[in-house]
């Protein structure tokens, strides 16, 4: 791409979320071929088994068009980021900020499910605003992506905190299907902290019983708050019994965390 046609890209509404594989240095440091695998095949497992891109693309299809929007997936490093961003042909509800946030809570509670009962903790955080995403060269530029980024950095377990950019449009109605009410924890300089998280615990109690190997993600001397305030969470979810429509494959499951425990 020229420098003519990175001028003529716009800054368009996204919803974003920003994951962080924690202790990512200490497994790439072990078996950095498998890890690399192991991660791209439980992204593609979430992107594959997802029930909302279907169900975009159904509803552009029964609106009459043949455009859908797409909730997209890429590794950096240490660092997941899924999206989805406006697009000038899909129907007009599909562009509104409130679906946009929830189809990206959708994805996220699946992506965070599978890699944390994989015993691969994500931390990170939701965000929407104005953004610049550039193909080639490749690049993501935005005022509510950086503070989400630094959001997803000040959060002392592993989960995914809602930065006020998403709150900010969500409604006070069924589409927080996928959030929680709860005090993120944050470092204690920290004045402003998050008060809805996602909910990446009710999809693995579905038509399954896959629990978290908290041992296998938390082993250093470092994450003793980490561990404390994740498995915190995680009994507060599970005590409320939620329902949820996500169907997270267990023998997928299982041959991933056999795989992990192999490099561990």
């Amino acid at each position: 791409m020229d420098r003519d046609s990175v001028h003529d890209r716009k800054a368009e509404p996204t919803a974003f979320a920003i994951l962080d594989i924690l202790g990512y240095g200490e497994l790439m440091r072990r078996e950095p071929n498998e890890v690399f695998l192991l991660v791209q095949e439980l992204l593609l497992a979430s992107a594959r088994n997802w029930p909302i891109q279907r169900d975009l693309t159904r509803f552009s299809h029964f609106s009459g068009s043949n455009h859908a929007p797409t909730i997209e997936y890429l590794q950096f490093s240490d660092t997941l980021l899924i999206w989805i961003q406006v697009e000038d042909l899909v129907p007009e509800l599909l562009k509104s900020p409130n679906q946009l946030v929830n189809s990206v809570c959708y994805a996220a509670s699946l992506t965070v499910s599978t890699f944390m009962a994989t015993g691969i903790p994500l931390r990170g955080a939701i965000g929407f605003g104005p953004t610049y995403i550039s193909r080639d060269p490749l690049f993501f530029v935005g005022g509510d992506l950086y503070s989400s980024f630094k959001l997803a950095g000040k959060q002392t377990w592993a989960g995914v905190a809602m930065h006020s950019s998403a709150m900010n449009v969500m409604q006070s109605d069924i589409q927080k299907q996928f959030l929680v009410e709860y005090p993120v924890p944050t470092k204690k300089s920290d004045s402003e902290k998050p008060k809805y998280a996602v909910d990446w615990i009710s999809c693995l109690s579905f038509e399954s019983n896959l629990i978290p190997p908290w041992e296998q993600m938390f082993c250093s001397d470092d994450d003793d708050v980490k561990k404390e305030e994740t498995i915190k969470f995680y009994e507060f979810v599970q005590s409320q019994n939620r329902s949820c429509p996500v169907y997270i494959s267990e023998p997928t499951i299982l041959n991933m965390k056999k795989r992990l425990s192999d490099i561990l």
